[in-house]
């Protein structure tokens, strides 16, 4: 059967990689400027040129290339699965092209494909395998609302992942294997199908996202996976009562542990669980490669190795779930183990950055120079207006021609001009010295206030 499926992924990695490559020769057709230029200048954004993010169309079409040539293998209730699919897909692709779709019609649209499929399918999550509390399920409204929240879940953590170039879909990748070989095992082919299918339209725009960056998953995308991957693993559990729900948990470990901490690390800090920001794992660990790395490694690798560097921390739980696919208790034990353990290395992390990021910081504020700049020849793309909190405040990125680096300056409304001292070899360690000084010490510090150590932030120095 295996064998016979390698046609398949072939013809869906086909499909994929053509329809990416006339996109990225063609850009022009999907890509508005205007709005990608305020891309790289976004809080979590981590590249720094205008870029198509329309990969997902690429995967959708070549998984529909591969369905469609092979119908018999393909169930009524995969194929409501993938049809349910298309509202959210639809709704980030209109986020990616046209930039007028807020984050929550986005989460809204995930719960609207999950409630869809429920509809059309009858299907839900039936337990999560813990003794005395399985019971629950046997009322109408908890299946419900936990197979809506794992849908959209899924949906909304996979999307808040993809940050550098191939993580998300390299984390898809690791999650299709896992969940095919489990469908193999239980003898779910028409999962096993979608999963092999799917794996080769992602690999068709992995070549294309890894390592240059040429295209990008988008909205439409990750959210279009993530609503695959969610009901794949649905469709595990409620036709096979030996499939661990926790086994699937963990296989879709990374984006949902990633996002869980996320939204407790703002409610802690008392900011809105919705703001974008660069505190997710794949910014702490590209930050840290940055500075372990500053002489040895050219900038615009830093991205595409902080992928490689994070693709073990996700392999790991989702090996874990194939090989605990049948024992429930040892699932949840590991689920908890590697919940700690991120927990763990998320802080260790943040305490390794911490060290040297306040040091910087602190001693650019207090030798900041109230002069204004010398008259500069380069002014930075991620030069503009940066509003927080309430404050308007000019940054001003900019370099002589006399290559001694980049320089950073900040005026505000009711504060003089504020020249920070030093030089930066890049523009993006200028913005990045600026947006981490903002986000980790509030936006006065950025115009002139001594820095001030807050109880509740692990990075303020």
């Amino acid at each position: 059967m295996l064998i016979d499926l390698a046609p398949t992924m072939g013809l869906a990695f086909a499909a994929s990689a053509a329809l990416c490559w006339i996109l990225v020769r063609n850009a022009g057709l999907v890509l508005n400027q205007t709005h990608m230029v305020h891309d790289t200048q976004a809080r979590q954004s981590l590249h720094t040129a205008p870029t198509p993010r329309v990969g997902g169309v690429a995967v959708v079409a070549g998984l529909a290339v591969a369905v469609a040539s092979s119908p018999p293998q393909v169930s009524l209730a995969i194929g409501m699965v993938l049809a349910g699919g298309l509202l959210v897909f639809l709704a980030g692709l209109k986020e990616d092209l046209f930039r007028d779709v807020s984050a929550r019609a986005r989460l809204i649209m995930a719960f609207a494909s999950g409630a869809l499929v429920m509809f059309l399918t009858g299907l839900q999550v039936p337990r999560l395998g813990v003794p005395h509390v399985d019971w629950v399920f046997a009322f109408t409204a908890i299946p419900v609302i936990v197979t809506l929240l794992w849908s959209a879940g899924t949906c909304h953590a996979l999307n808040l992942i993809d940050g550098l170039n191939g993580l998300s879909s390299s984390f898809a990748m690791v999650a299709l294997i896992a969940l095919a070989t489990i469908a193999y095992q239980t003898n779910q082919m028409d999962v096993l199908f979608v999963a092999v299918a799917l794996l080769g339209a992602l690999v068709g725009v992995f070549v294309f996202n890894w390592p240059r960056g040429l295209s990008f998953m988008g909205d439409a995308g990750a959210y279009g996976i993530g609503h695959i991957l969610a009901w794949l693993g649905i469709l595990l559990i409620a036709r096979d009562p030996q499939v661990a729900p926790f086994a699937i948990l963990l296989i879709l470990f990374w984006p949902v542990a990633d996002t869980l901490y996320s939204i407790m690390r703002r409610r802690v800090m008392r900011r809105a669980v919705d703001a974008p920001d660069r505190m997710h794992f794949h910014h702490i660990v590209v930050r840290i490669l940055r500075r372990a790395l500053r002489d040895r490694v050219a900038p615009e690798h830093l991205n595409p190795l902080a992928t490689a560097f994070m693709v073990p921390l996700f392999l790991a739980p989702a090996a874990a779930g194939v090989f605990l696919w049948y024992q429930p208790v040892a699932a949840r034990f590991a689920l908890l183990v590697f919940s700690l353990l991120y927990v763990v290395t998320y802080a260790l992390l943040i305490e390794a950055l911490s060290i040297r990021r306040a040091r910087r910081a602190e001693a650019l504020v207090a030798a900041a120079n109230l002069a204004p700049p010398q008259q500069k020849a380069e002014v930075s793309a991620l030069s503009g207006i940066y509003v927080a909190d309430a404050r308007a405040v000019n940054v001003q990125i900019q370099r002589n021609d006399d290559g001694t680096g980049w320089q950073l300056s900040t005026d505000a409304a009711q504060a003089e001009r504020l020249h920070w001292d030093g030089a930066f070899e890049t523009d993006r360690d200028a913005w990045d010295v600026f947006a981490e000084t903002v986000e980790r010490n509030g936006i006065e510090v950025a115009i002139g206030v001594p820095l001030i150590r807050s109880p509740r932030d692990p990075l303020a120095p």
